[in-house]
């Protein structure tokens, strides 16, 4: 049994994953319509004209997400699940699919091919402020895909294209919207897709545009699996391994059989188009700016008085051991290219490397984006990798940390692995021109 809830995920700049106050009335809006809900439920919304901040007036921004995959299990499933989805809102306040069934009312028409279906198990969320006008409804476009057993035997290759909306109707291709697109794919197979006419007919949202990161995390969920520990009157409420009294919410042997557990990439590779307009830059580009409101707001940015609203990457400093120093591990600082072992610092990071065991890649952008709209970079590449060198190789072109534009996302090589191992990846530096964003 294997209820880790692993995950590959986009979300936009201007939200913090887990800093609920910058998600509030933020997540996971994208629209740039001005109605009397969104006046209210949208912090920035396309009827201010004035919002300050450095943002442009009457352009309604927001955090959208875009799952490359969500992936768990659980006793009553035939086998372990994968969802690919779009997060977007405002969503539909009225006429809703009901859960469990085909939506039989005006509802989002995805593509779906190879094996995907749409999920009719979740179609969004309604959020609860005490200030009526602020709360809204999200909307969910999800994809489940069935996993056999060879997603934990073989590598698997996952890609996203994403092509944002252009920036009036004039150059669109489309009558209906300002088009853009969202694709997902498996080992090459379109499985499922959705368009940006679709989502402006049925809720006047569009395709993100806004800057968006990468999340690649494995974790236990709550959520996503385990049983209620209030609906199961646990003595007490939580979900932990390490914790005796945590195991009345855990499914019987889960951390026996569990844990250690590691989520395992081989690559990441990221792609532009060149010389698009679109495709720029950077976690604060012209078009849709977040430094200024960042910065401005820091407050809800960062935890228990911390003075940055990022942490700076760790350099170096990882336990390590001098014997093992040939191969790519935790224990080698990456192998003599990347970094050595010192007895009493532990690992030393190598010029264009970084994190604790130095396994990343050390780059940034390399060009203000305020003051030079197109330019292209390539973050040094990585050592091969291979079964017994485990790590996640990233290269990217036209991208200084944070993706804004149409994105081809192949993620190679991951499984779930029931080994006592860490997880093989680092944080990646979310910089514009070297200095966080």
């Amino acid at each position: 049994m294997d209820l880790m809830v692993t995950t590959v995920w986009m979300m936009g700049n201007l939200a913090r994953a887990t800093y609920l106050d910058t998600t509030d009335n933020m997540w996971p809006f994208s629209t740039n319509t001005c109605n009397d809900h969104t006046r209210y439920s949208q912090e920035i919304s396309a009827c201010n004209g004035n919002p300050g901040y450095g943002m442009q007036p009457n352009r309604g921004r927001g955090a959208a997400e875009i799952d490359f995959l969500e992936v768990m299990f659980m006793d009553v499933l035939p086998s372990p699940l994968l969802s690919a989805s779009l997060q977007i809102a405002p969503g539909k306040d009225h006429e809703r699919p009901f859960l469990g069934q085909i939506p039989n009312v005006t509802w989002y028409r995805p593509v779906v091919n190879n094996g995907g279906s749409l999920n009719i198990y979740f179609f969004g969320a309604h959020t609860y402020d005490p200030n009526a006008t602020k709360a809204y409804q999200t909307d969910t476009v999800s994809i489940n895909y069935w996993l056999d057993e060879t997603f934990y035997d073989r590598p698997h290759k996952f890609r996203i294209e994403w092509e944002p909306p252009t920036e009036t109707m004039a150059d669109s291709p489309s009558a209906l919207s300002r088009g853009g697109y969202i694709k997902w794919f498996i080992d090459g197979k379109l499985i499922a897709a959705i368009v940006g006419d679709d989502l402006q007919e049925v809720s006047d949202t569009e395709i993100p545009s806004e800057p968006m990161y990468l999340i690649l995390n494995q974790a236990l969920s709550k959520d996503w699996g385990f049983p209620d520990a209030y609906f199961l009157n646990c003595p007490k409420k939580c979900w932990s391994c390490l914790d005796p009294a945590c195991l009345c919410a855990m499914p019987p042997g889960f951390c026996e059989e569990n844990v250690p557990n590691s989520f395992e990439i081989d690559y990441v590779r990221i792609y532009q188009v060149k010389d698009d307009p679109r495709h720029m830059l950077g976690c604060s580009p012209p078009s849709r700016p977040t430094a200024e409101w960042i910065d401005g707001h820091r407050d809800r940015y960062t935890l228990w008085e911390e003075p940055d609203a990022l942490k700076e990457i760790t350099r170096g400093g990882g336990a390590c051991s001098s014997s093992d120093s040939s191969n790519v591990t935790t224990t080698s600082c990456g192998g003599d290219t990347r970094g050595v072992c010192h007895d009493v610092m532990g690992c030393l990071c190598r010029s264009g490397w970084t994190g604790p065991h130095c396994l990343s890649s050390f780059g940034a952008a390399s060009v203000d984006m305020y003051e030079q709209y197109q330019a292209t970079t390539t973050w040094p590449p990585s050592v091969a990798s291979s079964e017994k060198k485990i790590t996640v190789k990233i290269t990217v072109l036209s991208v200084g940390g944070i993706i804004l534009a149409s994105v081809i996302v192949a993620l190679g090589w991951w499984q779930w692995s029931k080994r006592n191992s860490r997880r093989h990846y680092q944080s990646i530096p979310n910089t514009s021109n070297g200095k966080p964003c």
